[in-house]
């Protein structure tokens, strides 16, 4: 059986100001050309189908149109609902779509049962488990539970797993050892599961953070999202991940599983930048004056803050994102003195002042007018202060 694992589409996301509708359209097409071409028995879509409970109509038409696409290639598909999702906005109409071979379990009413699809092997269970937090576990079955890893082994102990089967899972959560974007957060690590939970299965298809990567030996596994949507993804490489499962052989703990991977070329690709104001304003452009089309993230190294440095930068890069400055990578602290406690007693303002201009800029001293600038103004506070 062939398989396609997809998660966090995050339809409707803006990233600072900027609708990535157009590029989740355009992401939504290759999907769609690699689905035609690989030609996957089964898609796992697993969760934060929308970046918010209440998407935009452009959103929700993205999804439609993935689904629609989808029914027309007569394709199962098996999903559950994240934490950004409406899980009621999601199982709308789900019976009715389940005769047509799509499986939406998107509301979180304890251990879910089985989906039974087959290949030539035989039998593949799926166990489709939407989002859900501790409280939902304890409300579900009148527990106690204060450990998301016990919370979870109890559900896999509900759902009566046949080992000598092949089972998959769909799974909305944190995995102990994963590594997060800037767009995730986790509350001191509490609701993470450890990896041991899941050895049950062969395989997990996870979804909830956005960077690609995988545990157990592959078999456990973040397919990541298809596009960049933090300023720590830049330099990252998206990709739509593929998993063919074979026979499960009677003696063996797990199927044979073969995982490919393949890279995804946004229509628009996420980079920082890292210079000075007048280094990035005179970079090379193209015949429309412009630097890069690209999502931009900058950081200036300029030792005074530049005024409406974002103004000037749209310009040449239309799709800036954000500006932030570096003064502490500008000096090598090891030339800077550091006045100690007593120390301070015997120094000027101007001196102390000095030191930690020092610290903060490239140049270890302050100009002229500077320094005047600051003579006045500590005469002008000590002169209120009598």
């Amino acid at each position: 059986m062939k398989i396609l694992h997809l998660s966090d589409t995050h339809f409707g996301k803006s990233v600072n100001g900027f609708s990535m509708i157009e590029e989740q359209s355009y992401v939504n097409d290759l999907i769609f050309e690699l689905v035609r071409k690989e030609n996957p028995d089964v898609i796992l879509i697993s969760g934060d189908v929308y970046d918010r409970t209440n998407p935009p109509v452009e959103a929700v038409k993205l999804f439609d149109d993935m689904m629609t696409e989808f029914h027309k290639m007569n394709k199962k598909v098996v999903m559950i609902s994240g934490n950004h999702d409406s899980a009621e906005r999601l199982s709308q109409y789900s019976e009715i779509i389940e005769a047509d071979g799509i499986y939406n379990r998107t509301v979180f009413d304890g251990a879910p049962e089985k989906i039974v699809l087959a290949d030539e092997f035989g039998e593949v269970n799926f166990y489709a488990l939407p989002f859900f937090r501790i409280s939902d576990v304890n409300r579900v079955y009148d527990q106690d539970f204060d450990d998301y890893t016990d919370a979870f082994s109890y559900l896999v102990d509900k759902m009566n797993i046949d080992t000598s089967k092949r089972n998959i899972l769909l799974c909305h959560q944190f995995v102990a050892g994963s590594t997060l974007s800037e767009s995730e957060t986790s509350v001191g690590g509490v609701d993470f599961i450890a990896k041991e939970a899941f050895e049950v299965f062969d395989y997990v298809a996870l979804g909830h953070i956005h960077r690609a990567q995988s545990f157990n030996d592959g078999r456990v596994r973040y397919c990541g999202t298809l596009l960049k949507y933090a300023s720590n993804e830049a330099g990252h490489t998206k990709s739509i991940t593929f998993l063919s499962i074979g026979d499960k052989k009677t003696g063996e703990k797990y199927c044979d599983i073969d995982i490919n991977t393949v890279d995804v070329k946004p229509l628009h690709d996420m980079q920082k930048r890292v210079g000075t104001f007048g280094d990035l304003m005179n970079a090379d452009t193209d015949e429309n004056g412009i630097v890069t089309e690209d999502y931009v993230f900058v950081t200036l190294l300029d030792d005074n803050y530049v005024e409406d440095a974002i103004g000037s930068l749209r310009k040449l890069y239309p799709r800036i994102m954000n500006v932030e400055y570096d003064f502490r990578s500008k000096t090598s602290n090891d030339n800077v003195n550091i006045s100690s406690a007593a120390d301070v007693k015997e120094k000027s303002p101007e001196e102390i002042f000095g030191e930690l201009y020092a610290m903060t800029h490239r140049d270890s001293e302050m100009n002229e007018e500077q320094k005047k600038i600051l003579s006045d103004v500590i005469k002008d506070i000590w002169r209120d202060d009598k």
